[in-house]
C-alpha cells in the first residue's frame, strides 16, 4: 500500500516558547510521510534562529523575505508558494499546539472513506494551569454559515490535494484582495463551501489547542471573550470581514450579503429570520440576531 504523503504548512511568529514541542508532535505523526514547511513572519524572540538550526530532512524553511503582518497573510504565503506536486494531502498547523500522533492519519482515512474534499475537527483547549475543555465546532453545516463563520480552528484543516491545488490557484489570483482578510480559516471554509466542495467536521478532537496571552484568536469562552467579541461587533470589524470575504468570492448577490448591503427594515427582518441558516450553533444564532438588530 502506497505511503500517503502530507505537506504540513506552519506559520510562525515569536513562538519560541512552544514551537519545538509542536514540531516534534507533527514529525511524530503515525503511518504517513510528513514534510513540514515553515514560514516565519519576522520573529524577534529566537524562533527564526532556532528554525534555521533545525537540520531535519522533513523540515523545509521558506526564505524570510517579506513581513506579512498577520497569521492569515503568513498562511496565504505558504499556500501560494509551496509546491504541492509531490503530496496527497495538505494540512495547516499553528506554532503552539500539540498534535495527537494519529491526527493526520484519522483525517486522511476520513477523507478517503467519505470521499470528502476537506476535513476539520474539534479540539481540546488547554491552559498552563492544566485545565482542558472540548471545543465543539461539529454542529450541522447550514445553508449560509460559511458567510459568517469558519469551520473551526484552521490548525485542524486537512485538504485533499485537488482541493488544495484549487485553493492555491485562487489565492494566487486574489493575492491583493487577500491582504484584507484577517482569518484564513474563515476564508478557506467560505471558498470551499461556495464551490460546493464536501467539507467534513469531525467530532473527535485530535489535538491540544494551547491557550495563552498571545493567541491570535483563541476560544470564545468566558466573560472576557464575550466582551472582546462585542467590541469587534461595535467597531465594525465583523461586518468588514463579512464584506471582504464576500467580495473575494464574488458573492454580492447572495441573499444574506445583498440584505446586509441594502439594509432596511425589511432586509433586517429577513436576516433575523434567516439566523438558523447563518450560524451552526444555537448560541451563535442569538449573537447573530443581536448583531443584525444593532446594525445601523
Amino acid at each position: 500500500m502506497k505511503t500517503r504523503r502530507v505537506a504540513v504548512l506552519m506559520a510562525t511568529c515569536n513562538g519560541m516558547a512552544y514551537v519545538k514541542a509542536q514540531i516534534e508532535s507533527i514529525l511524530q505523526q503515525e503511518n504517513l510521510a510528513v514534510t513540514l514547511f515553515i514560514s516565519d513572519d519576522g520573529s524577534t524572540d529566537g524562533t527564526w534562529e532556532y528554525l534555521q538550526s533545525c537540520s531535519h530532512d522533513q523540515i523545509v524553511l521558506l526564505p524570510r523575505d517579506d513581513r506579512f503582518g498577520s497569521a492569515a497573510g503568513n498562511f496565504f504565503r505558504l499556500i501560494r508558494d509551496v509546491s504541492f506536486s509531490c503530496f496527497d494531502y495538505i494540512a495547516l498547523a499553528d506554532q503552539d499546539d500539540l498534535w495527537f500522533p494519529g491526527k493526520l492519519k484519522r483525517a486522511a482515512d476520513t477523507l478517503e472513506r467519505l470521499k470528502a474534499d476537506i476535513y476539520s475537527g474539534n479540539v481540546l483547549a488547554f491552559w498552563p494551569d492544566g485545565r482542558k475543555m472540548l471545543i465543539n465546532k461539529a454542529q450541522a453545516q447550514r445553508q449560509w454559515d460559511y458567510l459568517f463563520e469558519a469551520a473551526g480552528p484552521g490548525c485542524t484543516y486537512v485538504m485533499q490535494i485537488n482541493a488544495a491545488c484549487q485553493l492555491q490557484q485562487f489565492l494566487r489570483a486574489k493575492q491583493a484582495a487577500s491582504a484584507d482578510i484577517v482569518l484564513h480559516d474563515w476564508l478557506i471554509y467560505a471558498w470551499a463551501r461556495n464551490l460546493g466542495l464536501l467539507w467534513y467536521i469531525d467530532r473527535v478532537p485530535m489535538m491540544h489547542y494551547r491557550q495563552h496571552a498571545n493567541n491570535v484568536v483563541g476560544i470564545n469562552q468566558g466573560v472576557r471573550a464575550a466582551f472582546k467579541r462585542i467590541g469587534k461587533l461595535r467597531d465594525g470589524w465583523y461586518l468588514r470581514q463579512i464584506r471582504c470575504i464576500a467580495e473575494m468570492l464574488e458573492l454580492a448577490s447572495a441573499p444574506p450579503i445583498h440584505w446586509l448591503n441594502q439594509m432596511g427594515c425589511f432586509n433586517r427582518l429577513r436576516l433575523i429570520m434567516a439566523a438558523a441558516n447563518c450560524r451552526r450553533r444555537f448560541r451563535d444564532r442569538l449573537g447573530f440576531i443581536l448583531f443584525i438588530a444593532l446594525l445601523r
